[in-house]
């Protein structure tokens, strides 16, 4: 008797049991099947993101394009010279691009990023034209514009940027290198530096302005930007440094170089129309806002979120 009712406990246990595993297994199933419809539904919405996020920047970029009279591509690696300029034609130097622009219009240039960088081997000089640079198929590396000097007796020649005529260029992700020749000073024998990456053209009073937004300017001997040309007049409406790092490699290296003094000599530094605005930028290497800047540009020229005093 004691057998049976054991015997009869385990077939109910068993029974249970099984009874529990099949509601387990219907549950598993219900639940496998919702998250099946939640993924789908993630998934969907997801795409329906990623492609509302591509069209917000192609309409961005279609904004920017129709507000411009000529659209740009270049490619220092697949580039070439006689290229059309298009994306699946790209030219392969920033002065071939130039090359196509006409004064007194509007252009935008895209540089690939990737790892490339783009030298400036011939002077180019910009009159009344405004510049936009962006970079293409960037792949999280930003390009690289920078410029080439050589030695010509006791000076050294960089090629650079010259604007006149109201000129306005404006940076935006393309990192800026200046130019490095400490090799050539090695010796000892003292050199004369001509020309920083921007500067003003000696035939044009107002230079007009350059903007770099989200970039990494790496200073190296030569300055960014020179404020005359020639020991004639001429200067840079506004400089603008805006959510970008500035590096100093050099000690001879500034934002602007030492020809300022020519100006301030001539007609004081709250009679110069030059304005140098500087918003959130990073300083790296220990250096200071007043030793990037020097002690001839005035408070009155600067606009900063950046303290002024070291």
């Amino acid at each position: 008797m004691v057998n049976q009712n054991v015997e009869q406990l385990l077939r109910e246990a068993i029974d249970q049991s099984m009874a529990q595993t099949q509601e387990s297994r219907e549950l598993a199933d219900e639940v496998s099947g919702k998250m099946g419809e939640i993924d789908s539904k993630v998934n969907q919405k997801m795409s329906e993101m990623d492609t509302k996020i591509s069209q917000a920047t192609g309409d961005i970029d279609s904004a920017i394009q129709g507000k411009v009279d000529i659209v740009l591509f270049v490619d220092s690696s697949e580039g070439t010279t006689e290229g059309s300029g298009t994306s699946s034609d790209p030219l392969d130097t920033v002065e071939s691009a130039f090359e196509k622009i006409i004064p007194g219009t509007k252009a935008l240039i895209y540089l690939t990023g990737d790892g490339r960088r783009y030298v400036l081997n011939e002077k180019v000089i910009a009159d009344n034209v405004t510049v936009t640079f962006k970079p293409y198929r960037a792949n999280g590396t930003n390009p690289v514009l920078t410029h080439s000097a050589k030695k010509n007796g006791d000076n050294i020649e960089a090629k650079s940027f010259l604007l006149k005529g109201g000129s306005n260029f404006q940076f935006y992700g393309v990192d800026i290198e200046t130019c490095r020749w400490q090799d050539w000073v090695s010796s000892g024998v003292p050199v004369n530096y001509i020309s920083a990456l921007f500067g003003t053209h000696s035939n044009g009073v107002t230079g007009g302005r350059v903007t770099f937004y989200s970039s990494n300017i790496t200073l190296n001997n030569s300055a960014l930007v020179q404020q005359h040309t020639s020991g004639t007049i001429g200067w840079l409406d506004t400089i603008s440094i805006v959510y970008s790092s500035v590096t100093k490699r050099d000690l001879s290296s500034d934002l602007i170089t030492n020809g300022f003094q020519y100006l301030v000599d001539q007609y004081g530094v709250a009679n110069i129309p030059f304005d140098l605005e500087i918003i959130s930028l990073s300083l790296n290497g220990g250096i200071t806002l007043p030793e990037l800047i020097g002690p001839l540009v005035g408070k009155d020229n600067i606009r900063s979120t950046v303290p002024l005093t070291a």
